[in-house]
């Protein structure tokens, strides 16, 4: 009878320190680097970030940013966006939060040819993106004010719509 309770008390406690670990690694975003859906919690300084859209979603691309870069300074991230069906071609547009707590800062994206800044803070591309292609949105962006950022990590959301050819694209997103 003994050895019984000696070894429920053994499971439970394996099992009570694997429940603190995993805490730990979750809140230490340890295990949660890139994931195939195109989430992120680290910045891939110089390397080129994917986001894969399909017609009439919005994808989502995030990653956090500590106290190491400054308020204005260019930070190099380059961000390309992939038609991933062949076959129908998409309008794109997007936009961008930093989040730190409760505040939201605003970010400057240095982008390439094709993107235009509009009122509704929309980055929209100037032409369709054919299926199966790619093009390159920014390579750098820059936060405008990093005042709260001591010692905790801003989250950077970046979020992709892209509507087919066959939709008002006018109408939907409201754009004159």
């Amino acid at each position: 009878m003994e050895k019984t309770k000696t070894k429920w008390v053994l499971a439970f406690s394996v099992l009570a320190v694997l429940l603190v670990i995993s805490i730990v690694f979750g809140v230490t975003s340890f295990f949660c680097r890139i994931d195939k859906k195109g989430f992120s919690t680290d910045l891939s300084v110089g390397q080129i970030s994917n986001v894969s859209v399909r017609p009439n979603e919005t994808s989502v691309f995030s990653f956090s940013i500590d106290d190491s870069f400054l308020g204005g300074q260019k930070i190099p991230f380059v961000l390309q966006v992939t038609n991933a069906d062949l076959n129908v071609d998409v309008f794109l547009r997007i936009k961008s939060s930093a989040f730190l707590g409760k505040s939201v800062n605003e970010i400057n994206f240095f982008t390439k040819n094709g993107f235009t800044l509009e009122q509704d803070g929309y980055y929209y591309f100037n032409s369709t993106l054919v299926g199966g292609d790619k093009v390159v949105f920014c390579d750098g962006f820059e936060l405008k004010q990093m005042k709260d950022l001591i010692e905790d990590k801003m989250v950077v959301t970046i979020i992709v719509e892209c509507l087919d050819e066959s939709q008002d694209v006018n109408s939907l997103w409201k754009k004159n």
